[in-house]
């Protein structure tokens, strides 16, 4: 019975309903053809989605895409580059360079009235890096105020003299080493002292401790110390005499460091030669930072005269 009825349908009057049906398909397609219009959005930011713990992706760095939409003419004239939504996640295991990503559909959130025409650049160009460690040597860089009382025995030291910094692989390449804040030592001091500084990290890497300690020597400038009955040379120059000679008591002074190391015959009193009846005492010694202070006789008779 049903049957018949549907044979009935569509043979009464067929000619009729085709051309009928024929005018319906031709408004729907010249309204549809009206109401739908494409339209070009360019510029669309690109949200990168990272789970690799370490890759980061370069600051510099902002692809966007270009999508042809479909829709009501209405519709694509209200609509912003912001209001579409494009989602790109970055594959895990990638090295530090640049990356090439397929943009597809699915990557894609558009209003539900819109739809995809096309996408303009498919391949997204992603310039990424990865975190990597790296140790450097620390230099300290410090001011030396000490009054004239006081010197440093040696330079100051610091401890650790190196430091592990992460950071981007191509951030580390240009650091080969870490400079600690200026240090100030002073006038206040007369002793050695332990102290901390810390230290000038450069933009884009990171230390877990960003202090090191500072170890300073200090000793007072000079001191005294008398030699007894110390032996007296001759600079002749060839000439010869046998006329003994006495021996100096003197005075020198000097840091205490060096003081302490000083053997005695590393010193030297001498005369020189000459033609005068009383001859100057001189003194002689590797560091520099050792003097005479006095010396007992400081002229003796000239020993070359009879």
């Amino acid at each position: 019975m049903k049957s018949n009825l549907i044979i009935k349908f569509f043979t009464k009057d067929f000619q009729r309903k085709l051309i009928a049906m024929f005018f319906a398909l031709l408004i729907w397609f010249i309204v549809n053809q009206r109401i739908s219009e494409v339209q070009t959005f360019s510029g669309i930011p690109i949200e990168l989605i990272n789970p690799n713990s370490n890759i980061i992706i370069s600051k510099t760095n902002r692809p966007t895409a270009n999508i042809i939409l479909r829709g009501p003419a209405k519709i694509l004239q209200s609509l912003k580059s912001k209001d579409i939504s494009v989602r790109l996640v970055i594959p895990e295991g990638v090295r530090s360079g640049s990356l090439k990503l397929l943009l597809t559909r699915d990557d894609i959130t558009i209003p539900g009235i819109t739809q995809i025409e096309n996408i303009v650049s498919e391949t997204i160009i992603v310039e990424v890096d990865e975190m990597q460690e790296k140790e450097v040597p620390v230099r300290l860089l410090f001011n030396n105020a000490l009054s004239d009382k006081y010197r440093l025995i040696n330079t100051p030291h610091i401890e650790p003299k190196t430091k592990l910094i992460n950071g981007p692989s191509k951030r580390l390449e240009s650091i080969n080493y870490l400079t600690t804040k200026p240090f100030l030592i002073d006038s206040s001091r007369n002793k050695a002292f332990v102290s901390s500084v810390s230290l000038s990290i450069p933009s884009g890497v990171r230390t877990e401790f960003d202090k090191v300690k500072v170890i300073v020597d200090i000793e007072t400038a000079s001191k005294l110390l008398p030699m007894r009955r110390q032996a007296l040379s001759m600079m002749s120059q060839g000439v010869h005499s046998s006329t003994p000679l006495p021996f100096v008591d003197a005075v020198i002074s000097g840091p205490p460091t060096i003081l302490e190391k000083i053997q005695a015959n590393e010193m030297k009193f001498f005369i020189e030669y000459g033609e005068e009846d009383k001859l100057k005492v001189h003194f002689w010694c590797p560091y520099d930072s050792v003097h005479l202070q006095s010396v007992m006789p400081e002229y003796i008779s000239n020993p070359w005269k009879k």
